[in-house]
């Protein structure tokens, strides 16, 4: 097989991957987490900081840290469910305090306790993002292959060239299959991204780690 077969069924192949897809899942998820985990922390924080003067103020910012911890090892728990990503563990094994005091100073001086907060919030604008190259990709390619079936009742003007004929509408088709594998390697990618993100946000940066993203 020679270098252009290889770069044609690597180009085509994408559609066949079931990675593909659930990438798909994965940027899809992120927008509605990504509203949920900004919406509760900024809420939790903003109401602790306000009442931190009292017992009660520290407590929420106690218990918005704490559900952070469990919020952010859900996220890496579906990263690596859903992008099969190898991520280093929150914490080491070894280190396990005994007193209560000695596991509140391991998880506040645990760097993936703040990482996670910040990869948290940044799901937000992620997931704005994904969301948006989710919809605009998809929509452009279906209104380009549904357009033998769509043009005569809506209007396909290009700029350069309105489709007024079936074999008009049948290019447009056919361009857009041929388009179609190019969404999705650039939505594995922008997924790509964000598993290395996840990777490196949500794990103890210098833990080994055996495998590397496995993202089509």
């Amino acid at each position: 097989m020679n270098s252009f077969d290889k770069t044609l069924k690597s180009y085509f192949g994408v559609v066949a991957k079931s990675q593909s897809y659930l990438n798909l899942v994965f940027l899809t998820l992120s927008f509605p987490l990504g509203i949920f985990y900004f919406v509760f922390l900024v809420t939790g924080i903003s109401l602790g900081m306000a009442l931190s003067i009292i017992v009660i103020g520290l407590a929420i910012l106690a218990a918005v840290l704490l559900i952070t911890w469990g919020m952010a090892a859900f996220e890496r728990s579906l990263t690596i469910s859903l992008l099969h990503v190898n991520i280093p563990p929150m914490s080491k094994p070894a280190e396990a305090p005994a007193g209560s005091l000695d596991r509140i100073k391991a998880y506040l001086t645990n760097p993936v306790t703040w990482k996670g907060l910040v990869y948290l919030l940044c799901r937000f604008p992620l997931g704005i993002l994904n969301f948006t190259a989710v919809v605009t990709i998809i929509a452009i390619l279906v209104a380009l292959i549904a357009t033998p079936f769509a043009y005569r009742f809506a209007t396909y003007d290009l700029g350069f060239m309105q489709i007024t004929s079936l074999s008009d509408a049948l290019l447009l088709c056919i361009a857009g299959l041929l388009l179609a594998p190019a969404g999705l390697h650039a939505l594995n990618f922008l997924t790509r991204l964000q598993a290395e993100f996840a990777r490196i946000m949500l794990g103890i940066t210098h833990a080994r780690v055996d495998q590397q993203p496995n993202i089509a």
